[in-house]
């Protein structure tokens, strides 16, 4: 079982630079942690660290309520929270809609890990976001999300040498860059939206009467053919839609929910795992447990220990 850290345990301050810099201890391996903040509203992140151990950050920090856009150059890592889980890719960008409760992130030895992120205050989001214009598009990205089940929306774009190559500018003249650069990466990810991600209403209609459906019917063992003739859809098109818009297919959205379920079902402790399997429409525990693993990372006995 992987053992849980908060940042402190890990990193440890490096009082020789300006911003705020956390060196990864050495026995957990290497790299840093940077953080600057480039205005009142937008602060820039960079981690740059491959761990010696297979290891959980947990953060437990009060956010603010705005939004992040992360940028995975190299490595890969899950991101958990107590509803969802979410692997980050390298070459991949990444909207990320920020809430106030404790989430974990998980790394694997060895991988080098890579990862740029510019946030966004929840005052920037009200004072830019106020428009007709503007607020439709926080409302695309929020339904998308909403559909997709994600905290995440990945933009199938990557911007590469964006906030590479500033080693050599001194502090003020490294701060405007980041700073027009997070613009820049703002107005990137705000177009890419505009034009790429193309829901129609008649296609989110059947999204919505499907998603109904599989919420209220997780105790079955659900089929896809079962499933499209209740909602008076093709198999054909609903994967279709699906694979669009949440990047998989309709049994991989099953499983999803599934776990989802029995992570608040078990935190409750009111079942056993045996009575959740049964209650998630499987047969054998066995294949409860063997998804639970495969979508958490941790067996559900682990899982229920840990509550």
């Amino acid at each position: 079982m992987l053992k849980t850290y908060e940042i402190p345990d890990i990193y440890e301050v490096d009082s020789t630079v300006d911003h705020l810099k956390m060196n990864v201890r050495k026995e957990f391996g290497s790299g840093s942690y940077f953080k600057i903040n480039v205005s009142d509203d937008i602060t820039f992140y960079k981690y740059g660290v491959e761990y010696n151990q297979d290891l959980c950050l947990v953060d437990k920090n009060k956010k603010d309520m705005g939004f992040s856009i992360i940028v995975v150059q190299e490595g890969e890592f899950k991101h958990i929270n107590s509803h969802t889980s979410t692997i980050l890719n390298p070459q991949n960008t990444y909207l990320y809609f920020r809430n106030d409760e404790r989430t974990l992130n998980l790394y694997k030895k060895n991988e080098k890990i890579l990862v740029y992120m510019v946030s966004f205050s929840e005052n920037f989001m009200v004072n830019y976001f106020c428009d007709e214009k503007h607020k439709s598009f926080i409302n695309k990205i929020k339904s998308y999300q909403k559909a997709c089940s994600s905290e995440f929306v990945k933009l199938n774009f990557n911007v590469r040498n964006l906030f590479t190559g500033m080693t050599v500018l001194d502090n003020w003249t490294k701060e405007l860059l980041i700073l027009s650069n997070a613009y820049k990466l703002l107005f990137v990810c705000i177009d890419y939206m505009e034009h790429n991600v193309k829901i129609s209403s008649n296609e989110m209609k059947y999204l919505h009467e499907v998603i109904n459906y599989i919420e209220n019917n997780l105790e079955q063992n659900l089929k896809v053919e079962t499933i499209a003739k209740a909602c008076k859809i093709s198999e054909n098109k609903m994967q279709k839609i699906f694979k669009v818009y949440f990047e998989k297919n309709v049994y991989e959205y099953i499983v999803e929910q599934k776990m989802k379920l029995a992570s608040k079902l078990i935190k409750r402790g009111e079942l056993n795992l045996k009575q959740i399997s049964s209650k998630l429409g499987y047969s054998y525990q066995s294949n409860f447990s063997y998804a639970f693993k495969k979508y958490f990372g941790v067996s559900p006995k682990s899982f229920f220990k840990n509550r």
